[in-house]
């Protein structure tokens, strides 16, 4: 796992940015907005990634990533590198 701050510096803020929504669209097509909020929230209490995301979602991150990676690639979008879910 990446952390945020490298992650950024290397792919420019239009490009994080665009990957960071296709997380969320992932989540709102595939959870809902319930699941989305609570993700949120749980990140905000928790402070760590891993377990916001086993908390909010029930599986680990190696599971989420490649299920939100198969949907980007299923909705085609335009991201110009290989997206990863990194900590803050």
């Amino acid at each position: 796992m990446q952390d945020w701050q490298n992650y950024y510096a290397h792919h420019g803020e239009i490009e994080s940015v665009m990957i960071a929504s296709t997380f969320m669209l992932y989540v709102l097509d595939t959870y809902g907005k319930e699941k989305l909020l609570a993700f949120f929230k749980a990140v905000g209490d928790s402070k760590k990634l891993e377990k916001a995301l086993q908390v909010t979602f029930d599986k680990d991150k190696a599971t989420i990533e490649k299920k939100w990676l198969a949907y980007i690639a299923q909705e085609g979008f335009p991201i110009l590198s290989e997206p990863k879910i990194v900590r803050f």
